[in-house]
C-alpha cells in the first residue's frame, strides 16, 4: 500500500466516533456550580478522594481544550490535504487503467492477443489498480466497528454513572449516609475511565494530524 494511502485507513472511521461533547461534559454536565457541589460531598464523605476530584475536574479543562484545537486542525488538514490527495489517488488511477486499455485494444486489433483475453487482462489490471481503495474500505470498517463496540461500552458507563449519581441524591435526601462512599468512588472510577478513553481520542487525533502533516 503506498505511504500517502495509509493516512487513509482509520481515518474517516475516527472522524465519525471523535465526540462533540468532550470528557469535560463527560464528567458532570452542570458546570462550576455542581463540581463545587459535588466537592463538597467529596470533602464530606470520601475525603481522602478531594485531590483526585479535583486534579479530574481540572483534567477536563486541558483535554476540552486541547480537543477543540486538535479538531480544527484534524478537519483543516482534512479539507486541504486529505481530500485532494484522495481525488488525486482517484484519478490517477481512473487514468492508468484507461491507458491500459488503450494498450489492450491496440493489442487486440494487431491480432496479438484475442478479445477474451483483453477482457481477462483488463478486468485484472482493474481490479489490481483498485486493491489499495478496497484494502482500506475493509479496513476502515473493521476498524468502525471496534470504535462502534468502545463506543456502546463507555456508553454505558455514563449511564452507569447516571444511576449513581441519582442514587447519591436520593441518599442524602433520605439521609442515607452510608452508602454514599460507595456511590461516590464509583462514580469517580467511571469518570477516571472516561478521561483514558478522552485522551485516548485526543492522541488519536494528533497522530492523524502528524501522518497528514508529513506526506
Amino acid at each position: 500500500m503506498k505511504l500517502r494511502n495509509l493516512v487513509l485507513t482509520g481515518l474517516m472511521a475516527l472522524m465519525i466516533f471523535v465526540p462533540t461533547a468532550v470528557f469535560a461534559d463527560e464528567i458532570e454536565t452542570e458546570g462550576d456550580e455542581w463540581q463545587e457541589i459535588r466537592l463538597e460531598q467529596v470533602s464530606e464523605y470520601t475525603p481522602d478522594q478531594l485531590s483526585e476530584w479535583t486534579r479530574l475536574f481540572d483534567s477536563k479543562d486541558v483535554l476540552k481544550a486541547e480537543r477543540a484545537i486538535l479538531k480544527a486542525e484534524l478537519d483543516e488538514l482534512v479539507e486541504n490535504v486529505w481530500k485532494p490527495m484522495r481525488e488525486t489517488e482517484k484519478a490517477e488511477v481512473k487514468e492508468g487503467i484507461q491507458e491500459y486499455i488503450t494498450t489492450i485494444k491496440l493489442q487486440v486489433l494487431a491480432d496479438v492477443i484475442t478479445k477474451r483475453e483483453a477482457v481477462v487482462l483488463i478486468e485484472t489490471y482493474r481490479i489490481d489498480a483498485k486493491a489499495d481503495f478496497l484494502l482500506i474500505k475493509e479496513e476502515n470498517e473493521a476498524d468502525k466497528i471496534a470504535r462502534e463496540a468502545d463506543k456502546v461500552y463507555h456508553d454505558a458507563l455514563r449511564e452507569e454513572k447516571k444511576s449513581l449519581n441519582e442514587a447519591i441524591k436520593l441518599a442524602i435526601d433520605e439521609d442515607n449516609l452510608t452508602e454514599i462512599p460507595d456511590y461516590l468512588n464509583a462514580v469517580l472510577l467511571i469518570n477516571q475511565t472516561l478521561e483514558l478513553q478522552a485522551i485516548d481520542t485526543n492522541n488519536e487525533i494528533l497522530e492523524q494530524i502528524e501522518i497528514l502533516n508529513s506526506l
